[in-house]
């Protein structure tokens, strides 16, 4: 499957590679893919509507064989793409928008409208306004900057993340249960959690606890990804020498 090299770039930076703009073709198709499956598994997901829209197509055609190419292979001659947003202008009927659905041929998509309702269009009647893989002012996912004078990209990399898990530990919570907050990411409520336990707590249970926060914030549980973000959380906290983790006990190294 062909992914433009920018729709593969915004993944990327969303995730927190600031690096990824430097990286050769065959480095940042082999991380697009392994985002795809972290995408598939709960554990990656983004408040950007665009970067859940790219992962979502690659992730419904297949991540195996990613290149980069024009994008995507289906209608690859197509100037629109999946999810772009248009204004269809046909003869005797006044002008609409909606979100292209799916592409027919490099003349033809479907498009659906503000009603839900699906309607074929020909891409000539058809005005881009919003293309899906642009990025609409959101820059905290990209985080860090390019590798400092005698720093490698992947140093550059984890200097960018531990900035980040600094940042998240002081951060103070800002909302409450009730509704109206903005989600938080699953990375932000493990941080949260471990901040509500200043003593520490056993692996699993800390899991529970972050999967508890994430369904109620209206979202699908998800075990074994809550798991997996912990684990990841806390073998970069020790990393960083936030935290120490002694058999299955996380705790921190200074209370927060």
């Amino acid at each position: 499957m062909q992914v433009s090299k920018e729709d593969a770039l915004v993944v990327c930076q969303e995730f927190g590679f600031a690096t990824a703009d430097g990286w050769p073709e065959e480095k940042l198709v082999r991380k697009l893919g392994e985002l795809v499956t972290l995408y598939r598994t709960g554990e990656f997901e983004s408040e950007d509507d665009d970067v859940m829209a790219i992962l979502n197509r690659i992730a419904k055609v297949g991540a195996e064989e990613l290149e980069i190419g024009s994008g995507d292979s289906v209608g690859a001659q197509c100037p629109l793409d999946v999810d772009d947003r248009v204004v269809v202008r046909e003869e005797g009927v006044g002008p609409w928008k909606g979100v292209v659905h799916e592409i027919l041929s490099e003349d033809s998509v479907l498009i659906r409208d503000r009603g839900g309702v699906t309607r074929e269009a020909s891409v000539g009647n058809c005005e881009v306004k919003i293309r899906a893989s642009e990025i609409k002012g959101k820059q905290e996912g990209v985080l860090g900057s390019r590798p400092e004078k005698g720093e490698t990209e992947e140093e550059a990399d984890i200097r960018s993340l531990r900035e980040r898990i600094t940042a998240l530990r002081s951060k103070k919570k800002q909302r409450g249960d009730g509704g109206g907050k903005k989600n938080l990411r699953r990375d932000e409520l493990v941080v949260d959690v471990l901040r509500s336990h200043p003593d520490g707590g056993i692996v699993e249970s800390l899991a529970e606890e972050v999967d508890d926060r994430w369904k109620k914030q209206g979202r699908k549980g998800n075990m074994p990804a809550s798991l997996s973000t912990l684990k990841r959380m806390a073998k970069a906290g020790v990393l960083f020498g936030l935290l120490k983790v002694e058999g299955r006990k996380v705790t921190w190294v200074s209370v927060p």
